[in-house]
């Protein structure tokens, strides 16, 4: 009898105690989601009282995720950065971005600063004893921020939207940089291929309108998808030089460059194969520099840098910051971009900045970014890219020819004239 009351009241003290934790979760959800009320209370008051003071004509307003700020910025990041930029100067625009939630002190951070003027939006539960549902609550409560912010469009500057701001209620607008994993599949899992075709789908269902960076780009996009033509709009990137290292250490030296993550749409084993041919032939004595991260499948153009008959003139720089890299634009003989497909190909527009040459394969984007300013080859053709960087290392006056026509293509392709152009694009989108 004894151990039967004694088995009795063990069972429920750990009922009590079950309870007692339930209570608890539940007291720290309600807490969680009290937070959460209270921001978005007051975003919407200060969305209203802004507006009304700003009557009768209220900015534009423009809710954007800022994904790309929470690692150190590459294309598609610096992309977003000089559009925000040149938005956030205008008085007739207002700019949200929205971030992840702030869950604890460890939550990541944005790597890089926003523009000036240009408000961070995030649910922020930092202090707080959190449930284990904090992060879906916060990230399911992202789009009722949306709502509360009054935003006209709501932006995906990188293909797709995440989850949490996904179908807010907004107009959506997506910028499409390339179709690298359509027209390269091989170079792809076959579980990331169906991801990316999944949220690519969702995208252009979505989609009320998709900016592609340039018109080589917008016809992968209408060829690969069911989309009507006029629900795409090519704006092309823009430039805007960027200031030089003093340190010139490491470019004494007379030097082809490469820039750009190692993998094989790069394209970079040509460059070597040519750069190989000029050395054994004696007609150049320069180096080749490559500046770029290691990307996938790159395993063996990584050797033949390291094992080249002439690896002792070739220097991997892995990832170079922006005024070293401009040194390194600067100081160049020649740019070359080989790649066998490019979304837009930034690259080019930044070497001419510098007053550098550059040599580019003639397929997908290039050539409509490089115009007259770039000299063509065929992107298997390794002879004909060494006698391309013959023709510029060894005639000063073609060489000069061609600086001062990507002097005329920097100036036509700026950073005011895309975003300018992206906002006539989103504010098309919000109306409709």
């Amino acid at each position: 009898m004894r151990a039967l009351v004694s088995g009795a009241l063990h069972r429920a003290r750990q009922g009590a105690g079950r309870a007692r934790a339930i209570f608890r979760e539940l007291v720290r959800i309600a807490r969680v989601v009290a937070r959460i009320l209270s921001q978005l209370a007051t975003t919407a008051w200060r969305t209203v009282s802004s507006r009304w003071r700003r009557r009768p004509e209220p900015p534009f307003r423009i809710g954007v995720d800022v994904s790309p700020y929470y690692e150190p910025l590459t294309g598609v990041g610096w992309y977003l950065h000089e559009i925000l930029t040149e938005l956030s100067a205008r008085p007739d625009v207002d700019i949200i971005a929205y971030g992840e939630a702030a869950v604890t002190d460890g939550s990541p951070g944005l790597q890089v600063e926003l523009p000036t003027g240009i408000p961070l939006h995030q649910f922020d539960l930092r202090g707080m004893q959190l449930p284990w549902l904090a992060g879906r609550i916060a990230a399911a409560s992202q789009r009722l921020l949306v709502y509360a912010d009054g935003c006209d469009v709501l932006w995906g500057p990188n293909y797709f939207l995440p989850r949490r701001l996904e179908r807010s209620g907004k107009p959506e607008v997506f910028t499409i940089h390339d179709l690298t994993w359509k027209r390269f599949p091989e170079l792809l899992q076959k579980e990331t291929l169906e991801a990316l075709e999944k949220k690519m789908q969702r995208t252009i269902h979505d989609a009320a309108a998709l900016i592609t960076v340039s018109e080589a780009t917008r016809h992968d996009v209408l060829e690969n998808f069911d989309l009507a033509p006029s629900r795409a709009h090519t704006v092309l990137s823009g430039i805007r030089r960027f200031d030089s290292s003093p340190d010139t250490s490491r470019t004494q030296r007379p030097y082809i460059l490469f820039v750009s993550t190692i993998e094989p749409r790069k394209n970079l084993d040509v460059l070597i194969d040519a750069y190989e041919l000029l050395r054994s032939r004696g007609e150049y004595q320069g180096r080749l520099l490559v500046a770029g991260r290691v990307g996938w499948k790159s395993e063996e153009t990584i050797r033949r840098l390291r094992t080249s008959r002439w690896s002792a003139d070739i220097t991997h720089l892995d990832y170079v910051t922006r005024p070293e890299l401009a040194r390194l634009y600067s100081g160049a003989d020649v740019f070359v971009l080989p790649s066998r497909y490019e979304g837009f190909g930034l690259p080019i527009l930044e070497a001419m900045s510098f007053d550098t040459p550059v040599i580019c394969a003639d397929v997908s984007s290039m050539p409509e970014v490089g115009g007259d300013a770039v000299l063509y080859f065929q992107p298997d053709d390794a002879a004909e890219l060494a006698r391309r960087i013959r023709e510029i290392v060894d005639d000063p006056p073609l060489r000069a020819v061609l600086v001062e026509r990507g002097r005329k293509r920097v100036a036509e392709l700026t950073w005011t004239r895309a975003a300018e152009e992206t906002l006539r694009v989103m504010k098309k989108a919000a109306s409709r």
